[in-house]
């Protein structure tokens, strides 16, 4: 492969991540969150833990998703209000045609 070639497949996966970063972190979460279920069902049935431990886990990890879910998309709000504010702040020109045949 040459050069050229890398840089171009490295530049579309930095884009596709950039352009999906809100997913992956969903889908990480996601994954966490079904870990976190599998181990604790697995406890529960084995008697390690009891019901209030189990709702306990269960309530925490529900409010671990909604806090990042929150904070996600206020990045996102952010981002884009960033983004409205460069364009109205942005100098233009202003052109203005007279045809005056006296």
């Amino acid at each position: 492969m040459t050069k050229k070639k890398i840089r171009s497949i490295s530049k579309s996966c930095k884009d596709w991540i950039g352009n999906h970063s809100l997913l992956i972190w969903y889908l990480l979460i996601c994954f966490m969150l079904a870990v976190i279920y599998a181990m604790s069902m697995n406890a529960y049935r084995s008697k390690k833990i009891g019901i209030g431990e189990l709702l306990t886990l269960v309530i925490t990890s529900v409010t671990a998703l909604v806090i990042v879910m929150y904070t996600m998309e206020t990045s996102k709000i952010r981002r884009i209000d960033l983004r409205r504010y460069d364009n109205e702040t942005m100098p233009y020109i202003r052109l203005q045609w007279s045809s005056k045949s006296d």
